[in-house]
């Protein structure tokens, strides 16, 4: 799918065989995850260093706003008491920057690892992913406002995330 706008493209797949996550580990992305990547045309440089935890807190958000608190680790994953639920890698080229965010979302339990945990296995119910991800954009256009606007603000709402 690919939802395109002036200066945004978004594109979301349903599995992936070769998601990949910091340093080129591998990222699992079956059927039932929410994965993403959204292009910014003209990303301002000041923002690119921040774009991981500026990410990281839209997906917090969203996360939150379902009933499920979540933590960040440095430099792109959400965790949910000890186990990761989402990660975030960005990419930088001459004019865009690349935010590709994976969540596990309707996956059952037993079909993660030990170290990973699932939006629906939390809260018992699986979740609408066309609805996640429009949330998710909303969410990042509100954090990428903040940060131009008020930059102290977003770094308060990001250093929150780390203090969970």
């Amino acid at each position: 799918m690919d939802l395109s706008t002036g200066e945004e493209i978004v594109v979301v797949a349903e599995e992936q065989s070769k998601g990949r996550g910091r340093q080129g580990k591998m990222w699992e992305s079956p059927c039932g995850g929410l994965w993403m990547s959204t292009v910014w045309y003209y990303c301002d440089n000041l923002l690119v260093p921040y774009l991981s935890i500026l990410s990281a807190a839209a997906v917090a958000d969203v996360l939150e706003s379902h009933g499920i608190l979540c933590k960040m680790k440095l430099p792109n994953d959400l965790y949910v008491s000890g186990k990761k639920i989402a990660g975030i890698l960005v990419e930088k080229s001459e004019k865009s920057a690349i935010i590709g965010i994976g969540i596990n979302v309707n996956r059952d339990e037993t079909a993660l690892s030990e170290y990973a945990v699932s939006m629906s296995e939390i809260a018992g119910t699986a979740f609408d992913l066309l609805v996640l991800l429009e949330e998710i954009l909303l969410r990042l256009a509100h954090h990428r406002e903040l940060f131009s606007r008020t930059p102290s603000a977003a770094l308060e709402c990001w250093a929150e995330l780390l203090r969970r």
